[in-house]
């Protein structure tokens, strides 16, 4: 059975780092099932995909609309195509909770015209093999899009994220965040590139990624990348790893609080700077759940 490259990075680096693409086995799925999204101005509409076969969710958000989609991906071998196009002034939020799943294919692909606006809030938590390849398109002038992203990554889970904006409207703008946690063999890579498109004039991007390391046994690998072929732009990346301050651990091991205790409250609180861009108390409860637990715990 051959191989299929996936996640593959813009623009490639040192093949040593193992970043440029993902490999997985091409398991010739069935024709791909198409259901086309129609979506009202204001209306929530919900997905569970629970079924291990190769499926696209189309979407078109017409001028000066709002939608919200909320994806589960619970199937135990899933390959998904989410594709939303927003005409002039639209705007649309997607939520995507991926969990509980043997291998995981996840692909967004969004185009975006003037003035649109796209919001895409990500959590993973808890599939053993997951690959998600987001690309955003900034056509229109004005397009604005935002991504948070969050992620535990435990029991030598591997996750890898490939995350594009492309810039080619002028005054464009994407803003991208991602915080996770990595214990128990976790291997992890995040890709995100901001790509300035000649013309894109006073586009602005800003990414960031902020990972707590709970053991050594963890594997992490971030790549922030800004390509850029116009001068009148904006671009900014930066990364914080590591494990707790040791000022931090002195600090509430003073408040009676022991080591365990300081970790797991660390570990949720990077989860929980994404779960609350989630303005649906339905979802919500439903991911405190999955993570075993509410906030009093």
């Amino acid at each position: 059975m051959d191989n299929k490259k996936l996640n593959i990075l813009p623009v490639p680096t040192f093949g040593w780092l193992k970043v440029n693409y993902e490999e997985r086995e091409n398991e010739n799925d069935n024709e791909r099932r198409v259901t086309k999204l129609n979506c009202s101005d204001g209306e929530k509409t919900r997905l569970e995909i629970n079924e291990s076969a190769a499926q696209r969710y189309e979407l078109e958000v017409k001028g000066g609309q709002s939608v919200e989609v909320i994806e589960f991906i619970t199937a135990k071998r899933a390959d998904t195509q989410t594709a939303i196009k927003l005409e002039s002034g639209a705007r649309a939020r997607l939520i995507q909770v991926i969990t509980g799943t043997e291998r995981t294919i996840n692909n967004v692909r969004a185009f975006l015209s003037d003035g649109a606006e796209l919001e895409y809030i990500s959590l993973n938590i808890g599939g053993e093999d997951t690959l998600s390849d987001i690309n955003a398109r900034l056509d229109g002038r004005g397009a604005r899009f935002e991504a948070d992203i969050g992620y535990k990554v435990s029991n030598e889970g591997k996750l890898d994220i490939n995350l594009l904006a492309e810039h080619f409207g002028k005054r464009t703008e994407t803003r991208i965040n991602a915080s996770g946690v990595l214990s128990e063999k976790a291997d992890k890579t995040f890709k995100g590139t901001i790509d300035f498109k000649n013309g894109a004039v006073g586009a602005k991007g800003k990414e960031k990624e902020d990972v707590l390391l709970l053991d050594e046994t963890v594997r992490n690998r971030t790549v922030p990348l800004i390509l850029c072929a116009e001068e009148d732009v904006e671009g900014s990346h930066g990364a914080s790893i590591g494990r707790i301050d040791e000022r931090q651990l002195f600090y509430m091991r003073s408040r009676g609080l022991d080591e365990q205790t300081i970790y797991k409250l660390a570990a949720r609180a990077r989860l929980d700077m994404v779960i609350r861009r989630i303005d649906d108390e339905q979802t919500n409860a439903r991911i405190r759940q999955i993570l075993g637990g509410n906030d009093d715990e």
